[in-house]
């Protein structure tokens, strides 16, 4: 087909009209698509939460996980997560009040999971926050502001604690923390990986959690089997992965040393 005249003038009008148009450059645009999905694609942050802390909040295996939650939801550690206890109809934050942890978040950036981690635990417990971006860690100190705004001081938040780390560099003692949690984050790093893992496990007690979510749209996305290697040539016991295989997340324990 040969389109001419007043159409053609129509094509080249829209097409100048796009180009001028005010559309971010598309690696940004893809960028910032990606990482939201990404991070969206982790269900709700409670589900993340709850996968993430079961180890500690119901303690002894995965499979005590899976008997509490139900084979019918497919529990914490199943594929569809229904988010509340088998028979009770409590949520995850009743089995263990007032609860009393100590966790550290790597790579927080604006805070999608942070604030609700807050919340989920209490104001018995802590969450130290880092990202290696001075500018994420402003970013997750203003958002906080908002929500205690928004919230008129019924939810302070000042169990959250912010500062500018490298996961390569913790600047914490050793055995310092009870979790850590990070989402969509090791990946990131690509052949420091295994180095980020094992300055994780030295800040966790033993007995402690690092828990690693990912999901497939997340451009650095790297497939649980990997993760789990990894983790088990750092010494860590991997428990079976929560989620499905493009939307997962693996919790390790560490052991006494």
């Amino acid at each position: 087909m040969i389109v001419k005249g007043p159409a053609v003038a129509s094509i080249g009008a829209l097409s100048l009209a796009l180009a001028r148009a005010a559309i971010p450059p598309a690696p940004v645009f893809f960028s910032s698509w990606f990482e939201s999905r990404a991070r969206a694609s982790l269900q709700s942050p409670t589900v993340v939460i709850r996968r993430s802390l079961s180890p500690l909040l119901l303690p002894g295996s995965a499979a005590a996980v899976e008997r509490h939650y139900g084979s019918d939801s497919g529990g914490v550690l199943g594929h569809s997560y229904s988010g509340k206890a088998k028979n009770s109809g409590t949520h995850h934050s009743s089995l263990s009040s007032p609860l009393s942890l100590r966790v550290l978040e790597v790579g927080c950036a604006g805070g999608c999971f942070t604030l609700p981690l807050a919340s989920f635990l209490g104001p018995n417990s802590e969450v130290v926050a880092v990202d290696v971006q001075k500018g994420m860690i402003n970013r997750l100190s203003h958002n906080i502001t908002k929500f205690q705004v928004a919230k008129k001081g019924r939810d302070s938040l000042a169990n959250i604690k912010c500062l500018t780390a490298d996961v390569r560099k913790l600047p914490f003692a050793s055995h310092h923390f009870d979790a850590v949690v990070m989402v969509c984050v090791l990946p990131e790093l690509r052949k420091d990986m295994k180095p980020a893992l094992s300055e994780c496990s030295r800040v966790v007690r033993n007995g402690g959690v690092i828990a690693v979510s990912d999901s497939i749209i997340n451009p650095n996305f790297t497939p649980y089997m990997i993760i789990k290697k990894l983790a088990v040539s750092t010494r860590l016991e991997v428990l079976p992965r929560a989620g499905r295989w493009y939307n997962y997340t693996a919790c390790m324990i560490k052991h006494d040393e």
